[in-house]
């Protein structure tokens, strides 16, 4: 079943978001403020190495060479099966939970097929957008990852891999008060991914070299100060170091060492 205009949707969303944003950076220059540096530079890689790793929905690297454990059909389980080769599974997914006052959702579609090499499944290519959410008296908390991107086994054993390609992620975290939005903090970025090699280990993959280039615009609205809205566009590189290190660099001269398990991020 095929959602073309669906996802599109979300992708022509995010890209919205980011360009009227861009629009309000560039009108009120005196209005600017971020957090800290080292607070963004955490954010940043981090949100992309839980992307990758299926945090927010969607594909997680670290499964290896396999499809998702909902794709798997009665004789087709063999990894290395030649009948795998092309092998496509589009879907739409939707769910529904509540935990005391906290309303759930989580929606999105999978498009995602086998790559094979000579005569048996290499890789693959995943396209999802997954849309999350929750909501309770006091928060409204609202996540989308949009990705578009191939893995492809470097080795015989596919422990490594390699992922080239782009993702999309929009965090905002609301504040309500008397069900109204009286504050969010809202983090809309562009990934763009170069040449990733990623270890599969127990526990959560590493990805050892490779580079992904960031578009990231940080809008907080906060009605008890003025100006409500403040924006600020910023562009980097993610470095990746193995270990789960990243050197993140925001231009012009702002570096950081970051641990993308603890999220600690270090000046350089």
């Amino acid at each position: 079943m095929k959602h073309p205009i669906k996802y599109l949707a979300g992708v022509l969303l995010l890209a919205a978001l980011v360009y009227a944003s861009c629009k309000k950076t560039a009108n009120s220059p005196t209005s600017q403020h971020t957090d800290s540096y080292a607070a963004l530079s955490s954010s940043i890689a981090v949100n992309f190495y839980q992307s990758i790793l299926g945090k927010f929905g969607g594909i997680n690297v670290n499964n290896g060479v396999k499809a998702p454990s909902s794709m798997v059909m009665p004789g087709r389980q063999s990894l290395f099966s030649t009948s795998l080769c092309g092998f496509v599974k589009d879907t739409a997914f939707a769910s529904h939970s509540t935990s005391g006052d906290t309303a759930k959702t989580f929606s999105g579609i999978l498009d995602f097929v086998f790559t094979c090499g000579s005569t048996t499944v290499n890789g693959y290519k995943v396209k999802d957008s997954v849309i999350s959410t929750a909501i309770g008296t006091s928060f409204n908390d609202y996540d989308m990852i949009s990705q578009n991107y191939t893995v492809v086994a470097l080795d015989s054993t596919f422990k490594s891999v390699s992922m080239n390609g782009s993702l999309q992620s929009l965090v905002k975290n609301s504040t309500l008060t008397n069900s109204t939005v009286s504050a969010y903090k809202q983090l809309a970025s562009v990934y763009a991914m170069a040449g990733l090699t990623v270890v599969l280990t127990p526990g959560s993959a590493d990805v050892t070299t490779g580079v992904a280039t960031f578009t990231t615009v940080q809008t907080n609205l906060d009605l008890s100060v003025s100006p409500n809205v403040q924006t600020l566009t910023f562009t980097g590189t993610i470095q990746f170091l193995g270990n789960h290190m990243a050197k993140l660099t925001i231009n012009p001269n702002h570096v950081y060492s970051v641990n993308l398990i603890t999220g600690v991020a270090t000046p350089i």
